[in-house]
């Protein structure tokens, strides 16, 4: 059932044998739901086979328990950069309240909102726990093999937004973004499979900035420990492309097209490798950021058309970032000819 309100539905099979479906839905003759599936009994368009449930789920519990034992060592050893990780935690901790207030279908039964309530504050919680014990299980190992590697972005906790390493991360991490998005949107991974994430522009904005901090971080781990393992900063990035690209694959749409999950796949992870060693963690959280802004809402050149609402206010977001990255990196910073003079 769509989530949203449609006066008349309609379904398309495919030929006997084929897997996919069309479901069409509009209200006053007018297209307001569109959604391609490949089987009838997979509504999201996702893999939901146990082992890419199991798989995801594992590697994310072990990421949970290798980092809240290193957290425990490194306090004890007093290394970790607490103040900056206690930061981190409160503002997605509050990031995912507003989260909760705005998106979440509220009820005008007190009983039913108080739980739905709880249940998101359990949530934010478990979330913002979780990213505290990833910053200060792996920060310290990170200042040690990279030191680059948290530069801008402790400067970013310490409220220093107009530093111009900032902004050269922000602009470098919305480039990478634009790139990628126009690669895998060759490639054919991009489709109007969903038009109702066209016109849920601040869901999808909160969401996909939630989801770019705590994987930022997750990547930055599976980093850290291939580089540890190699010993070595070129087959670390190597063998983190080959991780990161298996551990996505398990969740990649069904219909996506084989070359675009095995070449421009392990091409990102590269990119995303290099922008961690490079430029940091900033860099690699709005490269993130930028291209599931890009990627989540289905593009098209008619700019007037109501479902290029998502795509047009992705496209002014990356914009936004990156001349600001721009300006702050470069014009911000330069002194007037006369002052130069005197």
């Amino acid at each position: 059932r769509p989530p949203i309100y449609t006066d008349d539905l309609s379904v398309w099979r495919g030929p006997d044998g084929s897997k996919l479906h069309v479901i069409m839905g509009s209200r006053s003759n007018r297209l307001v739901y569109f959604r391609r599936v490949t089987s009838e009994n997979d509504r999201s368009g996702f893999s939901s086979t146990p082992w890419n449930q199991g798989g995801v789920a594992i590697l994310t519990l072990l990421a949970v328990v290798v980092s809240g034992l290193l957290a425990r060592r490194n306090l004890k050893l007093g290394r970790s950069d607490t103040r900056g990780a206690l930061r981190f935690a409160v503002y997605y901790f509050a990031a995912d309240i507003f989260l909760g207030v705005v998106v979440s279908h509220h009820v005008a039964d007190p009983p039913t909102e108080s739980e739905l309530a709880a249940n998101h504050l359990i949530y934010a919680l478990a979330r913002s726990l979780r990213v505290w014990l990833y910053y200060v299980g792996f920060e310290p190992y990170a200042r040690r093999l990279w030191p680059d590697l948290l530069i801008t972005w402790s400067r970013v906790l310490s409220g220093r937004f107009r530093d111009p390493l900032v902004g050269r991360d922000l602009m470098v991490g919305a480039l990478f973004a634009v790139v990628f998005a126009l690669a895998i949107l060759a490639a054919g991974g991009s489709s109007m499979e969903d038009l109702n994430r066209a016109t849920s522009v601040l869901n999808n904005m909160l969401v996909t900035h939630q989801q770019a901090l705590i994987i930022a971080l997750y990547y930055m781990a599976i980093l850290l420990f291939c580089r540890v393992l190699t010993r070595n900063t070129a087959l670390a990035v190597g063998l983190f492309t080959v991780i990161a690209t298996l551990t996505a694959t398990m969740s990649l749409r069904e219909n996506a097209a084989d070359w675009s999950q095995w070449i421009v796949k392990p091409m990102f992870f590269a990119g995303l490798a290099i922008l961690y060693v490079r430029f940091g963690l900033l860099s690699a959280v709005t490269g993130l950021f930028c291209h599931w802004l890009l990627c989540v809402a289905p593009h098209t050149a008619d700019f007037g058309a109501w479902y290029a609402i998502g795509s047009n206010f992705a496209l002014a977001t990356v914009l936004v970032v990156a001349c600001y990255g721009f300006y702050t990196s470069t014009l911000a910073h330069r002194q007037p000819s006369s002052a130069v003079m005197r």
